[in-house]
C-alpha cells in the first residue's frame, strides 16, 4: 500500500452515533480535517437522528452498511445524498470443516439436541423477548429442540423471569457472552435473529459463513444480506407466533435446510469478504484525502 505521508491531510472515520458526535467534536478545531461518519444501523431514536443530522454537517462522506440503511439516513435522518456510500460489512470466514462445533452440554443442553442460537446483547433492539415468547410453540410442535442465546446486557434478568413464567426455562438457555461463536453456531440447528431494528446484522454474516439457515425479521440490511434466498429466511413482522411457524417449518425440512445453508455459505464467501470491505474503504481514504488535497 501507499505510505501515508505526514503533511497529507488526516481522515477521520468514525462508526456509530457517539462515536460520529464526538469524532465530528474532537476534530472541529483541526487544521485540515477529513471527516467520515459511519451509519451502521437504521435507529428510530428520533433524538438520535436530530443530533446526527446537525453533525453530519461536517462529515464530507457518511458510509452506510447498506443500501436500506443509506434509504434511511437520506428519508428519515436528513442526509444529503451526495454524502451517502454504501459499504456492506465483511468477514473473514473459516472454512466449516476446520470448526469444531461446541459441546453445549455445559450449558444444559442434552447431548445432540436440536439447538436454535441466538446471539445478540440482550436488549430491546435485539427483540430476544420475542423469540422466548415464541419458544413455547416451538417446543409445543417440537419438543426435543432447545433455545440457546448468547451475549448479555439490561435484559437478562427480565428475559429469565419471562423464561421462567412461560413455563420453559428447561429449554430455553442463557449462556451469557462468549467468544466462541464460530463454534457454537457450528453446533446449531438454525440462527434466530428476532431484532426489532439493524442495519446490518455481522452474526448473520457469520452464520451464512458456517453454512446455517437463518430465521430472521425483515430489519434493515437483512433481504440485502440473503439475497435470492430470503423469503424462505425471514418474517415481515416480529411476532411470536411468525418467528415460531417460520422456524417450525424449517427443523421440519432437513432438505430445505440443507439447500439454505449451502446457498448463504456461497453467498457470503462471493459478495461479504473482508478484503472486498477493505479494498472500499481504502478507496475512499484515497479519495477523501485527494480531495483535501486539492483545497
Amino acid at each position: 500500500r501507499k505510505a501515508w505521508r505526514a503533511d497529507r491531510p488526516q481522515v477521520a472515520q468514525a462508526f456509530l452515533y457517539h462515536a460520529n458526535v464526538l469524532t465530528a467534536i474532537s476534530t472541529a478545531k483541526s487544521r485540515s480535517p477529513v471527516l467520515s461518519f459511519g451509519f451502521r444501523v437504521s435507529d428510530p431514536s428520533r433524538r438520535r437522528q436530530l443530533v446526527e443530522r446537525w453533525f453530519s454537517r461536517r462529515a464530507d462522506r457518511v458510509v452506510c452498511v447498506s443500501k436500506s440503511v443509506a434509504d434511511f439516513a437520506i428519508n428519515k435522518v436528513g442526509i444529503a445524498p451526495q454524502k451517502i456510500l454504501v459499504i456492506p460489512n465483511g468477514i473473514q470466514p473459516k472454512q466449516p470443516g476446520s470448526i469444531k462445533p461446541a459441546d453445549l452440554t455445559p450449558l444444559g443442553i442434552p447431548k445432540d439436541a436440536p439447538t436454535l442460537t441466538c446471539v445478540a446483547r440482550l436488549t430491546q433492539q435485539k427483540g430476544v423477548d420475542r423469540l422466548i415468547r415464541a419458544a413455547p410453540a416451538i417446543v409445543g410442535k417440537l419438543p426435543d429442540h432447545h433455545v440457546l442465546l448468547v451475549g448479555d446486557g439490561p435484559q437478562r434478568t427480565e428475559l429469565l423471569e419471562l423464561a421462567a413464567q412461560l413455563g420453559i426455562s428447561s429449554h430455553v438457555h442463557f449462556a451469557g457472552w462468549r467468544p466462541d461463536i464460530a463454534e457454537l453456531l457450528r453446533a446449531s440447528r438454525l440462527l434466530v435473529l428476532p431484532s426489532r431494528w439493524e442495519g446490518m446484522p455481522n452474526v448473520l454474516l457469520e452464520a451464512m459463513a458456517c453454512g446455517l439457515p437463518v430465521v430472521c425479521t425483515r430489519t434493515d440490511g437483512v433481504i440485502e444480506v440473503l439475497g435470492p434466498v430470503s423469503d424462505e429466511q425471514t418474517v415481515p413482522e416480529g411476532t411470536p407466533q411468525a418467528i415460531a411457524e417460520k422456524v417450525v417449518k424449517l427443523c421440519a425440512d432437513p432438505g430445505l435446510r440443507a439447500h439454505l445453508g449451502a446457498a448463504n455459505q456461497q453467498r457470503v464467501n462471493q459478495e461479504f469478504s473482508i478484503e472486498r470491505m477493505i479494498a472500499q474503504y481504502e478507496r475512499l481514504f484515497e479519495a477523501l484525502a485527494n480531495s483535501a488535497d486539492a483545497i
